[in-house]
């Protein structure tokens, strides 16, 4: 299914959304290179003064596209990986506020963008979970990491 990644500036604050006809956007490679390629200039964007990352009714992300992932060779998958490592990096190391408004599924590797971010808004509705486990597989993207420092060891495990 085709993701895909839609910037609007609403006065100071940069509204990210992500999108898919099916209502669960996947963060593909190219979804994933344009949020990094603005993420990298949004420090010295002066018209910017925080950001908002969406998605749709039904799901925030729904992690990366499995489809995507499976024809990746060894190096490409290396390289994929690193990519959604750089592009959180990128989010949590911001000088401006970044904010995740959750609704719906917030999945795998949406869930690490999710804690990638600042601060996390998350409707009545919102699921949260990382089904990689249960698939043989686990996001390289610091969700791990990062699931840990926010709510405790206790509660992460």
């Amino acid at each position: 299914m085709d993701s895909s990644v839609r910037f609007e500036l609403r006065g100071s604050v940069l509204l990210i959304s992500l999108e898919s006809p099916d209502q669960f956007p996947r963060l593909t490679h190219s979804v994933l290179s344009q949020l990094l390629d603005r993420f990298k200039s949004l420090a010295a964007d002066t018209s910017v003064r925080a950001a908002l990352i969406t998605g749709t009714t039904q799901s925030f992300a729904a992690g990366a596209d499995l489809e995507e992932v499976s024809a990746l060779t060894p190096v490409e998958a290396l390289r994929f990986s690193a990519l959604g490592q750089s592009l959180m990096r990128a989010i949590e190391s911001c000088p401006k506020p970044i904010v995740a408004a959750i609704r719906g599924y917030c999945l795998g590797g949406g869930f690490d963008l999710a804690m990638a971010c600042h601060l996390r808004v998350a409707g009545e509705d919102a699921r949260f979970g990382h089904p990689g486990g249960s698939l043989g597989i686990i996001t390289g993207w610091g969700g791990t990491a990062r699931l840990p420092r926010l709510i405790g060891h206790a509660r992460a495990h």
